[in-house]
């Protein structure tokens, strides 16, 4: 247990889960930077300030369109794993909230059982109480018998 009672295993869930919210972070920040230079490489393509080899028109289109393809694939699957490491990181926030939840069941749970176990507790002296004054009553019928059996003699 840490200084805030936390066990280290929540501890380093929370430390994986802030750790996976940076990873998150850092492929945002890659994917919008590749598409920040794939629009400028299109644009240095489309409008070509340094001279490029001579290419004639249809290959200079085909290498356009290949490396548009290349990128777009590229940036597709990285959408792909950006969307399903945010997907992950709902689920650990959806579970933590969980184990939120089920924590605080589980203590009412326990002082349910607390008073449960009182009232119990409570009853059983009642119980001890009553089953000794009916013992002194059994006690003080049998004395009386006894005495009725003895006037009857």
């Amino acid at each position: 247990m840490d200084a805030d009672g936390r066990s280290p295993t929540e501890v380093l869930a929370d430390e994986g889960l802030r750790h996976l919210h940076d990873l998150l972070q850092a492929a945002t920040d890659i994917l919008v930077t590749v598409e920040r230079s794939n629009s400028s490489s299109l644009t240095q393509n489309l409008n070509p300030v340094i001279p490029q080899p001579e290419l004639s028109g249809n290959e200079c289109q085909l290498a356009s369109s290949e490396s548009l393809n290349a990128s777009g694939f590229q940036r597709s699957k990285f959408q792909a794993t950006k969307e399903a490491l945010q997907r992950v990181l709902e689920e650990c926030t959806a579970l933590e909230e969980g184990d939120e939840q089920a924590k605080s069941e589980e203590m009412e749970d326990a002082e349910e059982g607390l008073r449960l176990q009182s009232r119990l507790d409570a009853l059983r002296e009642e119980a001890q109480r009553k089953n000794k004054v009916i013992k002194l009553l059994i006690n003080e019928m049998r004395a009386l018998l006894h005495d009725l059996s003895l006037w009857q003699k």
